[in-house]
């Protein structure tokens, strides 16, 4: 090999490539570049600069979008909404708070920005992103690891049975070793899913701060007026900043999820329980055309049933743990939400609370239309009466 000349299709100019640049470009299957180096860069910061006007155009028309739906909601509003500074706490408050909380602080805790510090070319991302089914799994991340694409997953482990030459059980040549291989190498996506994300998903809630100017105190904190240090708190979140910035007592406070300074504490990630279900439901039908067949797809169906068994939230489980902290809601008179979505994933534990209390006032805290969507839908699901929301 040596260098080559070539003529810049866009500059028309000529350029060279070196043998190091060729075995590059080889090396990661790529062709040989028909612009120089100079036309390439260009071309690279011209595409950066359209994505970004493209991405402002789709981000304006959304908000325009949500701005209509909100004013809709604000004119002709299906639960009432009130003034926020109306809302204030209790000693028989109970808090409910989620990740909108810490995001109304400054911490950058969406599940995009844990996208972001995963890393654009990152294993994990790949593969959640290849085999999920969703059309954005971060906007929804946690409900989103029982939507994964099964038949895809099942047809993928077919062909490598294939790769594998997995013979019949019945010819003198079958190999277990390969049978198992195959059954393994198809189902690893999942596998790594269930086995890195945890890890990822900690190391990256250790990395959450809060906005500087609340630490500074340059900035007023915006729920003052709302929260209750004699109150209860129960906290999805992971973070402190509910004791840091407010001086609520940890003792005060169910870190339900687990929280990021208690030692040894896991962090509790997932999604709802009847995936496993689900999926065995819609997969039982036999797949098969000979008994190797048959045994290779039950294997592989039960590796994957152990995807959604290790993901899954298992809440009634968390539940149980802490009978003590719910048996202790009965003298609740109100429950005043901040930063909860009221998603279906978190159901089993909405459903406990008003199961243990004494038909308290409900007031849930929205901010986009999505939101009051659910609040709707929660208060005819749990038959909530007594309930009107703030901004």
């Amino acid at each position: 090999m040596e260098e080559r000349k070539a003529i810049c299709r866009t500059c028309e100019k000529e350029f060279i490539l070196s043998v190091e640049e060729q075995k590059k470009f080889q090396n990661l299957g790529y062709a040989l570049p028909t612009h120089c180096k100079n036309c390439r860069i260009k071309r690279k910061k011209d595409k950066k600069c359209q994505d970004i006007k493209n991405e402002k155009v789709i981000a304006d028309e959304y908000r325009k979008k949500e701005d209509k739906k909100i004013s809709d909601i604000l004119s002709n509003p299906k639960i009432p909404i009130i003034c926020r500074n109306s809302v204030y706490g209790t000693p028989t408050t109970l808090y409910i708070i989620g990740n909108g909380f810490d995001i109304m602080h400054g911490v950058n805790s969406s599940y995009y920005a844990f996208r972001d510090f995963i890393g654009k070319h990152n294993v994990l991302k790949e593969q959640l992103e290849t085999w999920n089914i969703d059309e954005d799994l971060w906007a929804n991340f946690e409900e989103s690891l029982a939507h994964m694409n099964d038949s895809a997953m099942l047809d993928n482990a077919l062909d490598m049975k294939n790769v594998y030459g997995v013979l019949d059980e019945s010819d003198d040549d079958f190999s277990a070793a390969d049978f198992f291989a195959a059954t393994e190498f198809a189902v690893q996506p999942l596998m790594d899913i269930a086995y890195n994300l945890p890890r990822k998903f900690r190391n990256w809630v250790k990395t959450l701060k809060l906005e500087s100017l609340y630490l500074m105190g340059e900035k007023a904190m915006p729920l003052r007026t709302i929260i209750n240090n004699d109150a209860m708190f129960l906290s999805f979140n992971y973070t402190e900043f509910l004791e840091t910035l407010y001086g609520v007592k940890r003792e005060r406070i169910k870190y339900i999820h687990g929280m990021r300074k208690i030692p040894n504490f896991e962090l509790i990630l997932g999604h709802s329980n009847g995936a496993e279900d689900d999926y065995i439901q819609e997969y039982a039908e036999p797949r098969y055309r000979n008994q190797t067949d048959h045994d290779f797809y039950e294997v592989v169906s039960q590796r994957v049933a152990e995807y959604y068994d290790s993901t899954e939230k298992k809440s009634s489980e968390i539940i149980k743990r802490n009978q003590d902290y719910f048996d202790r809601l009965q003298s609740v008179e109100q429950i005043i939400t901040i930063g909860h979505s009221l998603s279906k994933v978190d159901y089993p534990y909405l459903q406990e609370i008003v199961s243990r209390t004494n038909n308290p006032y409900w007031h849930v805290c929205w901010y986009s239309s999505a939101d009051y969507t659910r609040i709707i839908d929660f208060a005819q699901k749990f038959k909530v009466g007594r309930i009107d929301t703030f901004r």
